[in-house]
């Protein structure tokens, strides 16, 4: 900072702003000591110590230098000034405090205003700085200028020039100057220069001359343009947030103006919609409030909602019992509304599930076209769905007669509400009176009418309840069928669509005539194209008949596009007196420009917007400027015959380029209008083309200007054009630059967030560095696009589509989706949601429930449980559960973790399921050829090798066992158990009694007994019979009980045998034998059976208590049917009745689950007594096998 001190005669009023600027800080320097400040954990600290301490360590040594009263160096004799200079130059430490002062801005300022407020400071500043720089080197250059005169005199010795203060020296120091112009008049000067050239205009009339003058202005220029561009930009972004809300605003206007204008919607109902659109932006400024209180914590939420229904909160004594919390639940479910004059809240029949408050407006009731209440302020209306069951209908319509401002709670919100807090709801129900309750219907009677009702109702006692045809309520149950019966409603209107085809394009105008005859067959042979050109009707419709395509072509582009392909270059092959009848003519070729703007809403196809725009603003800008070097080429042309007629005009801008260029204009002698010499065309045109681009871009070098009163006149208009043109151009490169550079904006804007809320919430590093991995890793997958956002532009049938493509990978990897139809694939599809994981993210852990299924696409990913990996997925795996098997949501055994950068596409449960209930035959086909890579619900059971090794040797050990069981086998122990506990009453069946008593016994009858064996099945109809011989003295039928096969004493076939023959024993040997040959193979199944007996050791319990409740119902069928316990005559045939005794199930179906029935047996085998009677009357059968 360069200021004027007490020996340059500083201005006194100066040196008092900046002593009080000192107090000031010194000021703020003692404040700062006693003032609190927010610590790191957001806790407010008042120690004194700490206050101070933190001071010394932040701002104080900033604050000390900027403060120190430098001025006071001036008050004592030195020799060099240069060291108070320098001192105050320290001063300059107090803007890095512009940042606090910024942020403490935009607490009183809007954005917009403040950060204007600090641009224009900030533009200032650099030009001050520039200007001290600049005026430095000024006097720098004036000390080498006195040193060697030779040298170019700088601006300041020009300046002292002209202000007639030339510079000197003191004869005693060569390096201090006296005289010169005053500092006012320097440093104004040097601001002049630099902002002049930073704001681009360049006047010239101070310049740079000397080589440091020149490098500076170099510099100055790049530091300029950086700055001007950087303020121009943020200028254009502060304008856009400061004018948002009316750009809005004006868009919304304009699109409801379109939309009116094109489904010509009628003058009255558009007058009504324009009404509401401007009074509802009138009343709410366009805020959204629903979008300011998503950005609020819950509690803060409720507050604020609160505030917003104040005034039905304090109208109406229903709530005034109401508690805090009942208070902020209702007030978040109330809703505000704005009604237009001639809204309609309600119609007649239309549901009633809300509850209205009027807070402002006035609204009318209409019953039968009757006016039957008023409603304003304070009023309610709706129905008291608190005292009944069912929502009820509108009996009358609701209009709104001014702009009305209403609050609504619904139904379903109320009654939450009232059911949570009852004392409230009793207050509720008892306080608040419906002004109006729209559930019920207003009757109309005059006093005749109340009599005559009077004799209707005596009347209607003794009549019969059918209608006759004259009835009025059949009458206008008739009417009402007329006027509500099928309505044929307008099919939606379609945007007239104007067809736009691209035409080749045309190049930049060329001199030769060739490429222009070329140029002009191609626009006669679109001409011949779009006469059989197809185009879209104004109904949608594509139009292919000839004569209306011919007929919509004469009407629109056919007379623009003849007249830009007629070839007026044949007008130059025969001979004519005046040229300017051709290029009058030729000017006729610019009507081809009217079709740029096809041409560019064709562009929009074939190149990003930005791309596209930027190209037609530059083609634009040069055209104009091409457009205006013609016109000032024509001018200066016009001006040089002007001044040969008339010699004391002044020179025009040609005359001068001409003299410069040593090529003089003159006339012939037979014709004074026509020039010759003069510079070259080329050289005329670009010199034009040169002065027209520099006033466009408002730098004015001032070598070429206008001096005749015409090229004044169009030089103002000129600047005109360039100044709207300039203004249009470097707005849409701003919005197109910012556009182009929004995803960049966006990416950059998420990663700082990132890192402040890491820094905010101190993060741990570890978890730090993976979100900032997640986060640019799903940035670079997606290049921040938002794949939801771009499927709602689509329709349902298009989104489809997309989807099906999305998940392309899913369905040709999986065989469960081939025999998918195209419809179950697009639901499918919908339903799928991608996912990206990264290194160390887990998607479930244990216990979570698995209620989704997940298809890996790429990348890998490993299962852990209990600390092991248990699986790796990849590319191509499924996961999940199988819930389309079983009801329910199981939980995770496992945690899920990615390995590497993982993509994963995943449908959620319910959504699976409601396409498998639709799609019934793809259910079938997805549950049978879908196989889960890893069931996340299965728990993975670890075994040591020896484990393993061990068990194998157990399981061929089993195979070559004998079936016999050992007495000390834990079977045989609890069957023991069981009969000493429950003795004989539990076993009453001799099927299960022990197994070496059955084999003793049959040693015993095999000698002692005639009695035949049969078998189930096999033998179930062959009776052996045993001979007096055999039998010897009478004795009771023997019952063996169990079969044994051979040596191995293993249990076969069990049968109640009765005997009444007399064959051998031997032939009773052969069939036993020949039994037990064919039952064999059978017997071996409980080999591999039996193996499961040890593992249902602890299940017999349960067991016990089933075999002692089918005890008591088999014991009361074998009370009633068994016969007299006499000995029966020797010879009589014995049958066992089929109710006598349980029924034993075949071998083939017992299985290791399977509960038998055991009866326990005394020491001698029991006979059974059967009267003769009863054996007469029964037929031998087969028992009855029931499954237990």
């Amino acid at each position: 900072m360069t200021r004027e001190h007490p020996p340059r005669g500083a201005i006194d009023s100066v040196a008092l702003m900046d002593s009080i600027v000192d107090v000031i800080f010194f000021a703020d320097i003692l404040l700062n000591f006693h003032t609190t400040f927010v610590g790191p954990g957001g806790e407010v600290v008042i120690e004194p110590a700490i206050i101070r301490c933190n001071y010394f360590k932040s701002w104080f040594l900033i604050d000390l230098l900027s403060c120190l009263p430098y001025d006071i160096f001036y008050m004592f004799k030195h020799d060099d000034e240069r060291i108070g200079s320098l001192l105050s130059a320290l001063k300059v430490v107090r803007l890095l405090r512009l940042g606090r002062v910024a942020r403490k801005l935009d607490n009183y300022l809007e954005y917009g205003a403040a950060t204007l407020l600090l641009l224009l400071c900030a533009y200032v500043l650099v030009a001050h700085w520039l200007a001290c720089i600049w005026f430095s080197i000024g006097e720098y250059e004036v000390k080498l200028r006195f040193n060697d005169p030779s040298l170019p005199e700088g601006w300041l010795i020009k300046l002292s020039k002209d202000l007639n203060s030339p510079y000197n020296f003191t004869f005693t120091d060569r390096y201090k100057l006296i005289g010169g112009p005053p500092r006012t008049s320097a440093y104004i000067s040097s601001l002049y220069f630099t902002m002049s050239c930073m704001s681009t205009v360049g006047f010239g009339n101070i310049a740079s001359t000397t080589d440091n003058e020149k490098l500076f202005g170099v510099c100055m220029m790049i530091i300029s343009a950086l700055l001007y561009a950087a303020i121009f930009g943020h200028m254009t972004t502060i304008i856009q947030q400061m004018t948002s809300a009316t750009v809005r605003y004006h868009d919304m206007i304009s699109n409801v103006r379109e939309f009116i204008k094109l489904q010509e919607v009628p003058k009255e109902l558009a007058e009504r919609v324009m009404d509401y659109v401007v009074s509802t932006w009138a009343m709410t400024k366009g805020i959204d409030t629903s979008k300011v209180l998503s950005y609020c914590p819950k509690d803060m939420k409720a507050d604020i909602c609160v505030h917003l229904n104040r005034k039905v909160f304090n109208e109406h004594a229903c709530f005034r019992l109401a508690s805090d919390g009942c208070l902020r639940q209702l007030a978040i479910h109330l809703e505000s509304n704005h009604a237009a004059p001639g809204d309609l809240l309600y119609h007649t029949g239309e549901s009633v599930d809300a509850l209205w408050f009027v807070v402002s407006g006035s609204l009318e009731v209409i019953q039968d076209e009757e006016v039957v209440a008023i409603l304003g302020k304070g009023d309610v209306f709706g129905d008291e769905f608190w005292k009944q069951s069912g929502t009820g209908q509108s009996a009358a319509n609701v209009r709104a007669l001014t702009y009305t401002d209403l609050h609504m709670i619904k139904k379903d919100k109320l009654m939450e509400v009232l059911n949570f807090y009852k004392a409230f709801a009793n207050s509720f129900a008892r306080n608040l009176v419906l002004t109006y309750n729209l559930t019920h219907r207003m009757k109309f009677r005059k006093v005749i009418d109340v009599k005559r009702e009077k004799e209707l109702d005596e009347r209607r006692k003794n009549e019969k309840l059918t209608l006759s045809a004259d009835h009025p309520v059949r009458k206008l149950l008739f009417r009402m069928r007329e006027r509500h019966g099928t309505r044929i409603f307008p099919s939606p209107l379609f945007a007239d669509i104007e067809r736009t085809r691209e035409h080749p394009p045309r190049g930049a105008i060329d001199s030769v005539a060739l490429m222009d005859s070329i140029v002009d067959v191609i626009f006669f042979a679109d001409i011949l194209l779009n006469f059989h050109t197809t185009f879209v009707g104004p109904g949608g419709e594509v139009v292919i008949e000839p004569a209306i395509i011919r007929c919509n072509y004469f009407k629109s582009w056919f007379l623009i596009d003849l007249l830009s392909c007629l070839p007026y270059d044949i007008f130059y092959m025969f001979k004519h007196d005046d040229e300017r009848i051709g290029s009058l003519l030729s000017a006729l070729k610019v009507v081809r420009l009217l079709r740029l703007g096809r041409v560019a809403r064709k562009l929009d196809n074939y190149l990003e917007y930005g791309a596209a725009t930027l190209l037609l603003l530059l083609c634009a800008y040069v055209l104009v400027a091409h457009w205006l070097a013609c016109i000032w080429f024509s001018i200066g042309e016009y001006e040089v015959k002007l001044r040969f007629n008339d010699p004391s005009l002044p020179e025009g801008w040609l005359i001068k380029l001409s003299k410069d260029l040593n090529s003089p204009y003159n006339f012939t002698f037979t014709d004074r209008y026509k020039l010759i010499g003069g510079p070259p065309r080329t050289s005329a045109y670009i010199s034009s083309l040169y002065f027209t681009m520099s006033c466009m871009s408002t730098v004015g070098f001032g070598n070429i200007a206008s001096t005749t009163d015409n090229e004044k006149l169009f030089g103002v208009c000129m600047m005109i054009i360039s100044a709207l043109l300039y203004a249009a151009i470097f707005g849409h490169m701003t919005t197109i630059i910012q556009q182009m550079t929004s995803a960049t904006v966006r990416y950059h804007d998420m990663i700082s967030n990132v890192r402040e809320f890491i820094k905010l919430q101190e993060v741990p590093k570890e978890l730090a560095e993976r979100v900032m991995d997640y986060v640019v890793s799903t940035w670079a997958m997606t290049k921040g696009i938002d794949t939801s956002k771009v499927l709602s532009y689509c329709p349902k049938d298009m989104k489809a589509d997309i989807c099906v493509h999305l998940n392309r990978k899913v369905f040709n990897e999986h065989a469960c989706f081939r025999l998918a139809s195209d419809g179950c694939l697009r639901q499918l599809a919908i339903h799928l949601e991608s996912n990206h994981a990264a290194p160390g993210d887990l998607l479930y852990h244990t216990g979570e429930s698995v209620d989704a299924l997940w298809f890996v696409v790429s990348g890998s990913l490993e299962v852990i449980q209990d600390e092991e990996v248990v699986a790796i997925l990849g590319k191509g795996d499924v996961f999940g559960d199988e819930f389309w098997k079983q009801s329910g949501t199981g939980q995770s055994a496992a945690n899920v973790r990615a390995l590497t950068y993982t993509d994963l596409h995943m449908i959620k449960k319910d959504k699976l399921m409601e396409v498998l209930n639709f799609y019934k035959a793809f259910a079938n086909s997805f549950a049978r050829n879908l196989v889960l890579t890893y069931n996340l619900t299965h728990r993975m059971k670890f075994r040591k090798v020896i484990d393993v090794k061990r068990e194998k040797e157990l399981d061929e050990r089993r195979k070559n066992e004998k079936l016999t069981l050992s007495a000390d086998h834990p079977v045989r122990k609890l069957l023991f158990r069981m009969r000493e506990r429950h003795g004989t009453r539990i076993f009453p069946s001799p099927l299960f009694a022990d197994i070496e008593r059955g084999i003793k016994k049959l040693e015993m009858n095999r000698h002692s007994s005639s009695v035949s064996l049969t078998t189930d099945e096999a033998l179930g109809n062959h009776i052996v019979r045993g001979t007096k011989e055999h039998l010897g003295a009478p004795r009771k039928p023997p019952l063996v009980k169990r079969a044994t096969v051979g040596e191995e004493d293993i249990l076969h076939k069990t049968a109640w045998v009765a005997s009444d023959s007399k064959k051998d024993l031997s032939r009773l040997s052969n069939e036993i034998s020949t039994m037990l040959t064919e039952m064999k193979t059978t017997f071996e199944v409980l080999n591999e059976r039996m193996q499961g007996i040890e593992q249902m050791s602890t299940r017999l319990l349960s067991v016990e208590k089933l075999l002692m409740t089918l005890h008591r119902s088999q014991t009361v069928d074998c009370q009633t049917s068994s016969g007299s316990s006499n000995m029966p005559p020797q010879h009589t045939t014995y049958a066992r009745p089929s109710t006598c005794s349980p029924c034993v199930p075949p071998l083939r179906q017992l299985d290791v689950e399977s509960a038998w029935e055991e009866t326990m047996v005394p020491n001698v085998v029991p006979s059974i007594h059967i009267d003769s009677d009863s054996v007469r009357n029964s037929a031998p059968s087969p028992p009855e096998r029931k499954r237990i």
